[in-house]
């Protein structure tokens, strides 16, 4: 109190109770010269010596207080005045005289012990004083109490969220472990399980799908954290993609991990276009499969281009820029298709992919055929026995006279080989 009346504040400030409350309990009170200059030296010390955290060390009760704020009062005063009384000694003459204060009678009767002028008021101050000074003992018995309790609370909350339930804890990682196995886990850190289910499409069914809160995060020790057991992947419908273009046909599938395409030749479905959708193992897809399961599409490149009737040179060179490997099957005849020109494109594999083989049978001409003999014959029944056979026939003979005149010579000879539809030579002589 006499700290704030010198100085206009108090000696511990704080933005909260608990943080007055600790300094009361372990600062001592400042000199009030610290905050008000002014304030003389001697003050500073009374108000040091009247709070003094030693018990010992303070006034013993309001009239050490008191009797020590007199002594001090010449050397406050201006001029150095004292104004402080004294007990007085009066002997009134012959014992009479009119009292001006209380009065002692000394033995003897004669004289009186006159007390000064304000010694009433003195003692009147002192006893006001020594209660000020129980209350603020009892206050301040109260206020170590308090702050004993606050101490206590603040050591115990600390302890509380620092390291004992309350405190926060990293979650564990628990994913693709057994639930029996998360769960100890999960209680050794101090937490709560709670145990629930959902589907996951990478961890196999009954083992640990993941944690809310998720593994990693800070939780308090003592809360809940569920468990989730995985029932494996959610089956969904496949979408209807076959026509689609590719990037529209991946897109709409996007729940599934669509794989790299497959290419395939296909006269029926445009290039770019979907023709199927395969599962993981190959096989078509069927109307439902498990979420983000594996699967490819098979993308079609167009028709194999078409060579027969082609030249050779030609039809490899446009296989080969389809992506396709030419194989060449033995040479055959051909009454129609021209030597060195494919007869026949044959694919090795059904469907055909990019990388595939194309054989090829080239085309050797006409089958040879062998002449026959028709030397000594009539001109005109060695001709139609040629043309019979394929051949064409070329002649000098006058065509008045091919009735008379007979097949001397034949070239090529009677018996060897000539391609069908070649020339055979006839020379004719008037049968004789």
């Amino acid at each position: 109190m006499a700290y704030e009346m010198l100085t206009g504040e108090q000696p511990y400030v704080g933005e909260a109770p608990m943080q007055i409350a600790y300094q009361h309990a372990n600062e001592s009170v400042p000199a009030p010269s610290e905050r008000m200059p002014s304030v003389p030296a001697e003050l500073d010390e009374l108000v040091l010596w009247a709070t003094s955290r030693d018990p010992d060390a303070r006034p013993a009760d309001a009239r050490a207080m008191l009797d020590r704020l007199r002594a001090l009062e010449p050397a406050l005063r201006p001029g150095g005045a004292s104004t402080a009384a004294h007990d007085t000694l009066v002997l009134a003459p012959g014992g009479a005289g009119i009292p001006t204060a209380e009065t002692r009678v000394l033995a003897g009767g004669t004289a009186a012990m006159l007390a000064p002028a304000g010694a009433a008021e003195d003692h009147e101050d002192a006893d006001a004083l020594a209660s000020a000074a129980t209350r603020r003992r009892r206050r301040g018995s109260w206020i170590f109490a308090l702050v004993l309790l606050l101490t206590g609370l603040a050591a115990g909350t600390g302890w509380y969220f620092g390291a004992g339930p309350g405190a926060m804890a990293a979650v564990p990682d628990t994913a693709e472990l057994l639930p029996a196995d998360a769960t100890r886990l999960l209680e050794g850190a101090g937490f709560t399980v709670e145990p629930a289910e959902r589907t996951d499409p990478v961890v196999p069914e009954g083992q640990v799908a993941g944690t809310d809160p998720p593994a990693g995060d800070s939780a308090r020790r003592g809360s809940t954290v569920t468990m989730y057991v995985s029932t494996g992947p959610e089956i969904l419908a496949v979408p209807d993609v076959i026509g689609q273009p590719e990037a529209a046909a991946t897109e709409a599938l996007a729940a599934f991990s669509v794989g790299e395409s497959a290419e395939q030749f296909s006269r029926d479905v445009e290039a770019g276009l979907v023709i199927a959708v395969l599962a993981a193992d190959g096989s078509p897809i069927a109307e439902a499969y498990p979420e983000r399961g594996e699967l490819s599409l098979v993308v079609s490149v167009g028709p194999v281009p078409p060579v027969e009737g082609t030249a050779v040179g030609e039809a490899q060179q446009r296989l080969e820029d389809a992506g396709l490997v030419v194989d060449f099957a033995d040479p055959a005849y051909s009454d129609s298709v021209p030597v060195d020109v494919v007869v026949t494109a044959d694919w090795l594999d059904d469907p055909m992919n990019p990388g595939d083989t194309v054989r090829l049978t080239v085309s050797k001409g006409p089958a040879p055929v062998e002449v026959p003999n028709v030397v000594g014959k009539v001109m005109t029944e060695a001709i139609d026995e040629l043309e019979a056979a394929g051949f064409t026939v070329s002649y000098e003979f006058p065509d008045l006279f091919l009735g008379l005149a007979t097949a001397k010579e034949q070239s090529p000879a009677a018996g060897e080989l000539a391609p069908r539809g070649s020339s055979v030579r006839l020379v004719g002589s008037l049968t004789q």
